[in-house]
């Protein structure tokens, strides 16, 4: 969320958008900080937007939560794109702390050993269509083991610039694309 702050406080940037919001937590907390900023988030599990919604109400913050397909939806124009999308291979699973399995669903946190990098390909694809020139950025949490890998997929969706940050522990587990112009 700090990123995301600095990013909209370096650009102006007016509109936020948080695919896979789960219970809008990045988003709410966006809002808060910067209430002038219009900040809508999106899942796919009508359940997550529920909370999502729920959450916003007991917090007073004005966000825009919505069911919608990342694969089938027609997504309007954004300035930043933050996604924490599912991320950690299924073959993972057996590691993950039992409070972790206990209070996310699944869908949420595991993709497919095959296709880790499946939701941030597709994100990329639409970030290259919907993001504004005049800023343009993207922002995701990503597993530490494929910070290289997804270094190569902002290449490959002509991000004018790609910047990975290391969490406490000194692993790759923020990146930053740039789509927008740098003046």
């Amino acid at each position: 969320v700090s990123e995301v702050v600095k990013l909209i406080d370096a650009t102006q940037a007016k509109r936020i958008i948080d695919l896979g919001t789960g219970s809008g937590c990045i988003a709410l907390a966006i809002k808060s900080i910067r209430p002038d900023t219009e900040v809508l988030g999106f899942d796919n599990n009508p359940d997550a937007i529920d909370q999502a919604r729920r959450n916003a109400d007991t917090l007073e913050l004005d966000v825009n939560f919505i069911v919608a397909d990342l694969f089938d939806y027609s997504f309007e124009s954004a300035d930043i794109i933050v996604s924490n999308p599912p991320y950690i291979p299924i073959s993972e699973c057996e590691d993950m702390e039992e409070h972790v399995l206990a209070h996310e669903p699944g869908g949420a946190l595991f993709v497919s050993d095959e296709q880790p990098l499946l939701f941030y390909d597709a994100i990329f694809a639409l970030g290259k269509k919907i993001l504004t020139n005049r800023v343009g950025w993207m922002v995701f949490e990503i597993h530490h083991l494929f910070g290289e890998e997804m270094r190569q997929l902002g290449v490959k969706y002509c991000a004018k610039e790609v910047k990975l940050i290391e969490d406490l522990q000194g692993k790759d587990r923020m990146l930053l694309a740039r789509y927008g112009r740098t003046d």
